[in-house]
Formats: C-alpha cells, structure tokens, sequence
C-alpha cells in the first residue's frame, strides 16, 4: 500500500500525537478486511514503540511491546480515499487505436464462469482506454465451426429435434452436444459421422440452415448476458470465416514459402523444433491451429495501424 493511502488510513484515528508518533516510526503496515464488521483492522510495527506514550494508546491496542493496531470503519476509508483523488490524469493528444479481443464465447452452449474472467478484464481494459480518449475497437470472436458442431448436428438428427421448436434453445442444445458427445467416446461410428459432416460443410457439400440459426439463436441469448454486464462490442467475428475455402490462399502461400509441406496422408503439416504439427487434415478440413494463424494474419491485416490486444 502507499504512504498516501496508509496516511489516509491513520487519519482516521482522533489523536493527533499518536498520528504523528506513527508516522515518523511504523516500519510495516499490514491491513485486514474484516467482511461481517465492515472494517479494516490495521497493525502496525515500531522501531522504538516504547518511546510512545501510554496516554497516546487510548484508540488503539498495544500487542508484544512491538506493534499496535486500530480499526478503520470502511466507508469512512473509501469516502476519504475517493475525495482525495482531485489530480485526473493526463490525457493523450494523439490517442492511440486499441483492438481488445476477449468474451469469445462457442456458439450452441450457455455463457458460464470460464468466459466471465476474459469478459469481465476484457471490458475493464477497454474502458481504461476510453477514459484515457483512445480509439477503441471491442472485438468478440465466436467459436461457430470445428468437429462440435459436427457432433451437435448429429445429437439434432438422431433425436429428431428442430431448432425452431425449442423453448429454452441454448440450454436443449447443450443438452444435445453432451448426449452426442458422450455417445462418439464409446461408438466411432458417431464420430466418424460428426467429422464428415463438418468436413462437408466445410467444403460446401451440406446445407448450412441449421448452423445460422443456431448463430442467431445464441447472439440472442449471448445479447441479454452482455446487456445485464452492461458490455458493448463494436464486432463480431467468427471462426467460420477462416474456413477451408477462406484460407485456401493462405496454406498455398506458406507451402511456397516451404513453410508447410503435405505428408503421405495428405495432411499439411509445419515442422516445429523438430516435430510435424498439423494444420490442415487430410480431408482438407480445419482445426483450431490453423483458424488461429488465419485469423491472426486476418487481424494483421486489418488492424495494422492498431494496437492489438
């Protein structure tokens, strides 16, 4: 803690003596919050305590001939810390351009604790950068593509669900995906299924109705939770826009520069620190890995002029 904010703290006691005694001999502070109370109990060590007269103890507890300790009332300390804060700080003439990705949420599952924290520090982050009158960007990147949603689509198919007759969408369809999910760990034949069908849309050889109303349903729902953290996004990006067909130049452009080379299988694969990662299946079909570096260069692109965070 701060000498401004420890000396906010030790104004609170009524003795001045005691005040000034403190000041010239504490050593360490230590701080507790004490929740149910609402109190902050402060202790502090002295070089020479005995020095200080009994007199000077009348709002505090003397402990070991070494330390004493007082209690500070909570709102009194944040009252005081708020009203000392009289400087603002000093703003940018050239504001900068910021892009702060965070949220990304998956399509098709319900927003849970694991995308609070990126969601919650994402937007602190940006407002940080707007008081301080930068050129903010919100960006939110969805995860709508890969062998998931394969499987979800399966799970729909076998229950002989539609989309447009649910109730509670995203809760029936996380149900769905877990059902489909636990059934492909113990029958390949799922699995395999799921994979063709991603890799059929992914080559445009399926029809893509139930995915876009599946994106639609959870933006809805993703919606409401944003408007009750009252956060905003300036955009929304997606992980199918850096499908098999979209980065098609992109795997064409590293395999010139030697950087990606195709095994027997058919897979394209980077060697790295002497180990072949895959990127491209031999199906043709995407995986993270490979969305990732297509976004990445994507935003590169686009934001070039930004600082991207």
């Amino acid at each position: 803690m701060g000498t401004r904010l420890k000396n906010i703290l030790l104004n609170q006691t009524n003795n001045n003596l005691f005040k000034n005694e403190i000041v010239r001999k504490y050593d360490k502070m230590h701080i507790t919050y004490r929740n149910k109370q609402n109190i902050f109990t402060v202790n502090l060590s002295y070089n020479s305590i005995q020095k200080l007269e009994k007199k000077n103890f009348k709002h505090v507890s003397k402990k070991q001939n070494e330390q004493v300790a007082f209690n500070v009332d909570r709102n009194t300390f944040l009252k005081k810390v708020i009203d000392n804060i009289k400087e603002k700080p000093e703003l940018r003439n050239e504001p900068k351009k910021i892009v702060i990705d965070f949220s990304s949420p998956n399509i098709a599952k319900p927003f849970h604790m694991g995308h609070l924290r990126s969601t919650i520090i994402g937007n602190f982050v940006a407002n940080i950068h707007e008081y301080f009158a930068n050129d903010v960007v919100r960006l939110n990147y969805l995860g709508d593509w890969g062998t998931q949603f394969g499987l979800l689509q399966y799970g729909l198919e076998s229950q002989n669900i539609a989309i447009t007759q649910m109730d509670n969408p995203l809760k029936k369809l996380y149900e769905v995906y877990v059902e489909a999910n636990k059934q492909s760990a113990c029958n390949e034949n799922v699995l395999n299924k799921a994979k063709k069908y991603f890799s059929d849309i992914e080559q445009g050889r399926a029809d893509l109705g139930n995915w876009r109303n599946i994106r639609e349903i959870t933006v809805k729902e993703l919606d409401k939770v944003y408007q009750r953290l009252g956060i905003k996004f300036d955009e929304y990006h997606w992980e199918s826009n850096y499908n098999g067909e979209a980065i098609k130049g992109l795997i064409a452009n590293l395999e010139e520069q030697n950087i990606v080379t195709t095994e027997a299988t058919g897979a394209k694969v980077v060697k790295v620190k002497d180990k072949n990662v895959t990127i491209l299946k031999s199906d043709n079909s995407t995986l993270y890995l490979s969305r990732d570096i297509a976004a990445l260069l994507d935003r590169y692109k686009r934001y070039k002029k930004f600082c991207y965070q």
